[in-house]
């Protein structure tokens, strides 16, 4: 159960680098990984949040966020443009049931 948690994330993960509708030098991400350890089957739901900061010197949109295909993780993130120097979160939640 863990290794696919922890699968999901990175593919969450991965997508949402992918759907940066920008160069990924103008995102910078304060973590890429978040552990929690095990997480048992009836232990409610986890939520993370990705924060980034726009780095460059246009916007930048999310486009989309997958969840790596389990319908485990019900991801968050902004619908506006994040202006150059401003910050956004993207946040995943878990459902282990």
């Amino acid at each position: 159960m863990m290794k696919k948690f922890l699968l999901t994330l990175m593919l969450v993960f991965g997508a949402v680098a992918v759907a940066m509708a920008a160069k990924k030098d103008n995102v910078k991400f304060e973590t890429t990984r978040i552990d929690f350890g095990n997480v048992p089957s009836k232990g409610g739901l986890v939520e993370m949040d990705y924060v980034f900061t726009n780095i460059g010197s246009s916007p930048i949109s999310v486009v989309t966020v997958t969840n790596g295909g389990c319908h485990c993780t019900k991801p968050q993130f902004p619908k506006e443009p994040i202006a150059p120097g401003k910050s956004g979160k993207i946040v995943i939640k878990f459902d282990p049931r």
